[in-house]
């Protein structure tokens, strides 16, 4: 106890002055015990087989203007999903895509040249040692190849530019880490294809199905034959309103001639038959008379007025007399009420007209019968018109009430349509760099890494070897070693040589 007491200090813990103090002491055997871990740490390193690495990045492109398939499917309008670093990395750890790689790897062409030993092996091991287990069955080969594969690469998510990921492969053969970096590249790219194509997949399938039920709700109506019959009357539609916009102005025409005709004919028959009596010949011999007479006087009035210089008072009476004449003739013309025509003229009016009535008849008759038949035929045209109105309108109605259901079917089909295009023309939304980096040739434990274990672990030795042999040393070697051990002794004095 009292020896341990001075190997320890109230501060420090250890007393390092008396611990030199025991290396000196022991310092051959100390020094001996601290090379040993350097020997089997040396002998360690270099029975260590070479790992070989190699990785190569690649970046998911998660912007729709970035990818083609999330470009084309945006301008159809709609959707592909897109997958964060972190599920990425997931699937690409997982035991699916271990065995479609292991499925790859064994399908290489140089498999049997593959070197598959575990990275802590201490000897190499061929490929047909570590499938000898499953003796042969393809299944079992690719299960094992499966767990295999997972200890020789790593896929981290890089720490300075985002939805890039490293994948980094280690293997005991420089050729077997191309290989297999190359396949693990070809793998995640293929399964990122597939799952876009599983999406879009089962957006057709669930499309489809929709298709299908609303096709079925559809079916009872017959709503192509609803569709069909719209388009029938609505074509018959146009042509009868065609027909009849131009029967109308024919109508109209014809009508208007016969008005004409029928007006013509009426004051043709009203002359004929209008017969003028004595009273009004004797009447229309005055009017004629008195407009004769008052010509008359006019002309001699104007006649004396051209030598009024020379008038003398008996010409300036007659004037007079002739003034007074014609102003009274005027009166007696206005009270007889005037006459559209002379007798004459009314004469010849009504033999003219008695001479076209046949004419005038006749052209009556034949306007009536063409009138009847354009009119028949116009009713005719125009009922029809109302009918076919009738029954569009009835189809519109019925078109329309099932109108929601069939545009929502033909936005379906529509979808569906641009699903297959997005199909036919997917490419995996993750790009890898044109090259990977080239194959380094690493220890699993690196020179420092085996000297500063070694270092730390022949100092515990040291250490441990000096505490030891100082415990189970029974000799004092200096008078401190003597007081700490024999604290209640007095000195009486030294000896020439201690030692």
């Amino acid at each position: 106890m009292k020896k341990i007491n001075i190997i320890l200090d109230e501060t420090t813990i250890l007393n390092f002055p008396f611990i030199w103090k025991l290396v000196k002491r022991y310092y051959k055997t100390a020094a001996i015990l601290s090379v040993i871990p350097f020997v089997i740490g040396g002998i360690y390193h270099f029975k260590q087989l070479m790992i070989f690495s190699t990785s190569i990045s690649f970046k998911s492109l998660t912007n729709e203007t970035e990818s083609p398939t999330s470009a084309i499917a945006s301008l159809l309008g709609e959707k592909t999903n897109t997958l964060a670093p972190e599920e990425l990395i997931a699937i690409g750890h997982g035991s699916d895509f271990l065995f479609k790689l292991a499925n790859r790897v064994y399908q290489d062409e140089n498999f049997s040249k593959l070197v598959l030993g575990p990275l802590n092996a201490e000897t190499y091991h061929s490929t047909e040692e570590i499938l000898r287990p499953c003796k042969g069955n393809e299944d079992c080969i690719k299960r094992l190849l499966g767990g295999t594969l997972a200890g020789f690469y790593s896929m981290v998510q890089d720490r300075f530019v985002d939805n890039k990921i490293n994948i980094t492969v280690r293997t005991l053969d420089p050729y077997t880490s191309s290989v297999l970096l190359r396949h693990i590249s070809e793998q995640m790219t293929d399964e990122r294809i597939l799952m876009i194509k599983h999406f879009l997949s089962s957006q057709k399938n669930i499309s489809e199905d929709l298709i299908e039920k609303k096709k079925q709700e559809l079916k009872d109506v017959n709503i192509e034959k609803l569709v069909e019959n719209k388009s029938i009357l609505s074509k018959e539609l146009f042509e009868v309103e065609r027909r009849f916009e131009q029967l109308s102005r024919v109508y109209e025409d014809k009508k208007f001639q016969l008005s004409k005709a029928e007006i013509t004919l009426n004051q043709t028959n009203k002359a004929i038959s209008r017969s003028m009596d004595t009273a009004e010949r004797s009447r229309l011999e005055k009017i004629e008379t008195l407009k004769n007479r008052i010509s008359e006087i006019e002309n001699d009035i104007s006649a004396l007025e051209l030598n009024r210089e020379k008038f003398s008072k008996q010409d300036k009476s007659i004037i007079d007399q002739l003034k007074k004449e014609l102003s009274s003739k005027i009166t007696q013309l206005h009270k007889l009420g005037g006459a559209a025509r002379t007798l004459s003229s009314q004469d010849e009016f009504i033999s003219s007209k008695d001479k076209s009535s046949n004419f005038t008849e006749f052209e009556y008759g034949i306007l009536k019968k063409e009138f009847e038949k354009i009119e028949k035929e116009y009713l005719k045209l125009q009922e029809k018109k109302r009918e076919v109105a009738k029954n569009m309108q009835a189809v519109e109605t019925k078109f329309e009430e099932y109108k929601p259901s069939f545009e929502y079917l033909k936005l379906l089909e529509g979808k569906l349509v641009q699903i297959r295009l997005i199909e036919s023309t997917v490419v995996s939304d993750i790009v890898f760099d044109n090259n990977a980096s080239p194959v380094v040739g690493l220890k699993r434990s690196t020179k420092m890494k085996v000297f500063i274990v070694c270092t730390g672990f022949g100092i515990f030795l040291a250490f441990v070897y000096l505490i030891a042999r100082y415990l189970l040393d029974s000799k004092i070697y200096d008078e401190d070693e003597l007081k700490s051990n024999f604290n209640d002794l007095e000195i009486i004095g030294n000896t020439p040589d201690f030692n």
